[in-house]
C-alpha cells in the first residue's frame, strides 16, 4: 500500500519522499521531511481532517491500531492514506514613530513624546502577499505640527513616492513594499515640528512735541516657558514690528523697558498667548509723557544700541 506526503496548496515548501510503500499488515512508515522554502516556515504535519498530528518538520506516520477488550490491536495500513505538510508565509512588523522636536534617543525612544503620536505604532503582515495598512500621526496640541513622514530616525529623508502614499488631508502614510518582500522592522518616522507663527508689536504714545518724533521705546519679548528674552526692538511712535518664530499656545510677555524711556508713564507688561492665526497677535504698547524736562539729576542716558561706553 502507499502512504502519501503533500504540500498544502503545493506552496511554501516541499516534502520529501512524496509517498512511500509499506506492507499492508506489517510495514512500518519511514515518514516524510518537510522543508520550507525562502520567507516560509513550517506549520505542521496534519491528516486528512485537518488534525494536527506533529509539529515536527521530520514526521512518521504510525501504524494504526484499536483498542480490543483493553488490548491494542494493530489495524492494516490504508491504502493512499496522506498527511499534509503546511507552510505558512514568515511575517513582518513595519514600525510606525513619532519624533518630536528634540529628536529621538539613542535607544530609538522619542525624547520629547509629547509632540504628537502616531496610530497605529506598528503592524504585522505577510512578507509576500501582505498589504499594509498604514499609520496616521496626530499632533497633541497647536504647539506642534506635523511636517512630514521620513526613512530615517534623523528625519533627514524624506518618504518619495516609491516609498509609499501619504493622503493629503490626514498625512496618513501607507508604505509600499519595495523589493520582493517586506523587511522586518522596517520603520517610518513621523516627525513634529513647534507650530510656529508671528506677533506683532506697535508702539503708540510717544509724541508730545516736534522734537519727540525721534524718541524710540525699547520693548522685550519673553518666553514665559524658557523664561528667556526672545526679542529686543526699538520702536519709534506709530511704528510696528512683527516677531517670527513664536511657538504656538506658548505663553509670552511683552514689556517696555521704563528706565529708557524714563519721560514717560510706566507702562505695565502685558502676557500674550500666541494662537494659530497670526493675525490675532497682536499688542498695542501705549503710554504717555509725564515728565517734559529733558535734564535731571544727569544729563545723559547709557546708549544701549552701541557697543562701546557713551
Amino acid at each position: 500500500m502507499t502512504i502519501n506526503y503533500v504540500v498544502v496548496g503545493n506552496v511554501g515548501g516541499k516534502v520529501s519522499p512524496t509517498s512511500e510503500k509499506v506492507d499492508v499488515l506489517t510495514g512500518k512508515a519511514s515518514g516524510s521531511t518537510a522543508t520550507a522554502s525562502e520567507n516560509y516556515h513550517f506549520v505542521g504535519w496534519y491528516d486528512k481532517d485537518e488534525k494536527e498530528v506533529s509539529t515536527s518538520a521530520t514526521f512518521v506516520p504510525t501504524q494504526p491500531s484499536h483498542q480490543d477488550n483493553g488490548e491494542m490491536v494493530t489495524d492494516p495500513w490504508v491504502d493512499g492514506t496522506t498527511y499534509y505538510a503546511k507552510f505558512e508565509e514568515d511575517q513582518a512588523t513595519i514600525n510606525y514613530v513619532a519624533v518630536g522636536p528634540e529628536g529621538l534617543k539613542t535607544d530609538g525612544t522619542p525624547n520629547d513624546t509629547v509632540a504628537g503620536s502616531v496610530d497605529p505604532g506598528s503592524e504585522t503582515l505577510s512578507v509576500i502577499s501582505g498589504t499594509a495598512q498604514g499609520s496616521t500621526p496626530t499632533a497633541s496640541s497647536a504647539t506642534y505640527k506635523f511636517v512630514g513622514w521620513y526613512t530615517d530616525a534623523a528625519c533627514t529623508i524624506a518618504v518619495t513616492g516609491t516609498d509609499g502614499t501619504m493622503d493629503a488631508t490626514t498625512n496618513k502614510f501607507v508604505p509600499l513594499k519595495t523589493g520582493a518582500v517586506w523587511v522586518d522592522g522596517t520603520t517610518y518616522y513621523a516627525k513634529f515640528e513647534y507650530n510656529l507663527t508671528t506677533l506683532t508689536i506697535t508702539k503708540r504714545g510717544l509724541t508730545q512735541t516736534t522734537t519727540d518724533d525721534c524718541e524710540s521705546a525699547i520693548i522685550t519679548v519673553t518666553d514665559n516657558v524658557t523664561n528667556t528674552v526672545v526679542a529686543r526692538v526699538a520702536l519709534k511712535n506709530g511704528e510696528s514690528v512683527t516677531i517670527d518664530g513664536l511657538t504656538v499656545d506658548r505663553s509670552y510677555t511683552v514689556a517696555e523697558e521704563n528706565s529708557w524711556t524714563w519721560r514717560y508713564a510706566t507702562v505695565a507688561s502685558e502676557t500674550i498667548t500666541i494662537q494659530p492665526p497670526a493675525t490675532g497677535n497682536d499688542v498695542t504698547v501705549n503710554n504717555s509723557q509725564n515728565n517734559y524736562k529733558w535734564l535731571g539729576g544727569d544729563n545723559y542716558k547709557v546708549n544701549v544700541f552701541g557697543t562701546g561706553n557713551n
